[in-house]
């Protein structure tokens, strides 16, 4: 689970070239379109450098495979947010969330841990970085643990692949019945599905 940017409505001094290029790459990855996403975010960062600049660019990387490239410019990204601003933890967390889905891409687990739990040192209610422990819990085996990282994620942001990770959490832990199970089944579907097909 990783998340892509919009460009913060304070970032005044943003020049239109650059402005013009970020949302034009971001179309593109919303798209699917990595290479061309990568050469707009390339370019505006050729001109001017902001976090959500480099953040963009690393899910573009990430979406398109490279791990390494990825985390590479989310890092930094960290280096041109804030330390002593508290209205920056939000892009902060969620950063870090960021380079765990791409260490935990690359295979480095235990650096994984380490960037999940920065994420939520910074804000313990980013649903993305609760959804990130969990999924990280899951690889080491520790499925009865991911649960309540799973149900918090899905607490505060309904998301039906958290919730199927939570199902799968819970089916392959020795802690839950059939019942459970069925009921956790049932919540999906109330939430997820049954939306789409109203009476």
């Amino acid at each position: 689970m990783g998340a892509r940017f919009a460009m913060r409505q304070e970032l005044t001094t943003i020049k239109p070239r650059v402005a013009e290029l970020f949302n034009l790459g971001t179309e593109h990855l919303e798209r699917g379109e990595y290479k061309d996403a990568a050469f707009c975010l390339t370019e505006a960062l050729k001109v001017q450098k902001f976090p959500e600049l480099y953040s963009n660019l690393g899910k573009t990387y990430h979406e398109a495979g490279y791990c390494k490239l990825a985390e590479a410019c989310y890092r930094s990204a960290l280096t041109l947010i804030p330390d002593d601003a508290q209205e920056h933890n939000a892009i902060r967390s969620e950063v870090y969330a960021n380079i765990t889905c791409s260490l935990m891409a690359c295979g480095e687990l235990a650096d994984a841990e380490v960037a999940v739990t920065k994420a939520l040192e910074v804000d313990s209610n980013n649903p993305t970085a609760l959804g990130n422990m969990g999924n990280l819990l899951l690889a080491v085996g520790r499925s009865r643990e991911a649960v309540p990282f799973f149900e918090r994620s899905i607490a505060i942001e309904p998301n039906p692949g958290t919730h199927c990770n939570l199902i799968f959490a819970m089916d392959l832990s020795e802690d839950f019945s059939l019942a459970d199970l069925h009921l956790a089944r049932k919540r999906w579907a109330a939430v997820h599905a049954d939306p789409l097909y109203p009476n």
